[in-house]
């Protein structure tokens, strides 16, 4: 069997093809045979057949899930499919969005905003009127996921988040440095100063915990691409040529092997439809609503303790998770609505809301990616996929969506990445900080995850190759959320 189709056994389909609105095994670059990543993140062929070096060996079966990026800047149409408004073309637009970026869990989309965006209290006079980062859209992200077997091997055991490597925060296309180093699992990505190769990851760690806005199941995510110790002015053409890829091209599905990742932007929600300021019509968007009266503050309240003020019925217990849990019910409940036709934004342009896809529900996710157990080697016992990130938790039998392996299934035994150095080196201990750090620091002025706050230069063109596809004339600009 081709590894293409063992590939999509699980996950049939991801609309992102720059040309075709879907990506089938049928139109999909044939892994079996393509050329293959090396150590130094170089290609090498097999010259004897043609196909992959790795062709035969066990590999990630990919695993399709549904994320949300909180952003200032609303994404652009580039004839089939949604990208950064920030491409210059196509194939800029697609590779802007998620080139060593963070995202979020959708259940926990509105933490951020809701710990540090719309507190009247911790902004100034002049900036009454005008969300932390202007923040405006809530996008969904459906991605589809494949870790290499070296990063299943290094963090098979990882109960914060099976199948995933180390969150890390993402600072203008890369790793967020402590003091004056990387954290080792940056380093990890392309086995720099003799750490793990273990290739470029997509990390994950809760973030649920902020006691200004407790909403449960929220996490964060890391999607490292290339040279992911350059900011993305400094990404040059040898440096994205010699450096593994996480991001796929348009219309290459992961291998766990070329690369980790690709995208699709299903649709998005502006923040002020879901929290009801444009309900009646009066009022164009947030700051027109604001400056037409003083009395119309959005929140106001403790920036320690995220105790309310005053503010949007909307926001209303913002400390208690239930609560919480509802107003992220609502975020899906509003886009769903609009897809359907049975709500009318006054933002979003019908000709744009046409281009939505549909969010599937993590039950219909769920059913279409492989079993829990068939990638996470703790799960023989009994997982299941849980919420829109399809999470692996462990189970018991007979409990919703519990599977089990049965004992004629065997996980294959991995091999870590060679490295002198001991555990210890290779864990920084703080690459999941708690939320409030990290969106506290962590967040530049166009609402990018970014510690300085600056917006990138443009980085020169690059050429990236995966498999027998390219992505040729790249240039980088600023980022969403």
């Amino acid at each position: 069997m081709k590894l293409a189709t063992v590939l999509f056994a699980a996950a049939a389909s991801v609309a992102y093809a720059q040309k075709a609105g879907t990506v089938t095994a049928a139109d999909t670059t044939d892994a079996s045979s393509a050329s293959t990543s090396s150590g130094s993140g170089k290609t090498t062929a097999d010259s004897t057949t043609g196909g992959s070096t790795t062709s035969g060996e066990w590999h990630m079966k990919p695993v399709r899930v549904v994320h949300a990026r909180v952003q200032s800047d609303t994404p652009k149409y580039y004839d089939t499919f949604f990208g950064s408004a920030y491409g210059k073309d196509a194939e800029n637009g697609y590779l802007s969005s998620l080139d060593s970026v963070n995202t979020a869990s959708v259940e926990g989309a509105l933490m951020y905003v809701q710990a540090e965006c719309i507190n009247q209290n911790s902004r100034s006079k002049e900036d009454r009127c005008v969300r932390k980062n202007k923040v405006r859209n809530i996008v969904f992200y459906e991605v589809l996921i494949a870790q290499t077997n070296e990063t299943i091997a290094q963090y098979q055991e990882n109960w914060n988040a099976p199948e995933y490597g180390p969150f890390l925060a993402m600072d203008s296309g890369l790793c967020t440095p402590q003091g004056d180093n990387f954290p080792p699992e940056c380093l990890m990505f392309n086995g720099e100063d003799g750490y793990p190769n273990i290739g470029p990851y997509v990390g994950a760690g809760t973030k649920k915990d902020d006691p200004r806005a407790p909403y449960p199941d929220t996490y964060w995510y890391s999607f490292p691409n290339t040279c992911p110790t350059k900011a993305w002015a400094e990404k040059t053409d040898d440096c994205r040529a010699s450096t593994r890829k996480g991001l796929c091209p348009v219309g290459v599905a992961p291998d766990g092997v070329e690369c980790t990742f690709s995208y699709d932007i299903l649709g998005w929600v502006t923040i002020d439809d879901v929290v009801g300021i444009t309900e009646d019509g009066k009022y164009a968007n947030f700051t027109e609503w604001c400056e037409a009266s003083e009395e119309n503050v959005e929140f106001a309240g403790d920036d320690k303790t995220g105790e309310m003020e005053g503010g949007l019925d909307f926001w209303k217990d913002p400390t208690d998770p239930e609560a919480n849990k509802a107003r992220a019910a609502k975020v899906v409940e509003v886009y769903n609505d609009m897809v359907s036709g049975k709500f009318v934004s006054s933002m979003i342009d019908a000709e744009t809301v046409a281009k939505f896809k549909p969010l599937q529900s993590p039950e219909e996710l769920a059913a279409q990616n492989p079993k829990c157990y068939e990638n996470v080697k703790s799960c023989s016992g009994g997982c299941a996929r849980t919420g829109y990130s399809q999470l692996c938790k462990p189970c018991k039998s007979g409990e919703s969506g519990c599977e089990a392996a049965d004992s004629s299934f065997s996980f294959p035994s991995l091999a870590k990445a060679k490295t002198d150095k001991s555990d210890d080196e290779l864990t920084s201990g703080s690459t999941t900080s708690d939320s409030e750090t990290i969106a506290g620091s962590a967040f530049a002025d166009d609402g990018s995850l970014s510690t300085k706050g600056k917006t990138p230069a443009a980085s020169s063109a690059s050429n990236v190759h995966v498999a027998v596809a390219s992505v040729a004339t790249i240039a980088i600009a600023v980022l969403a959320l």
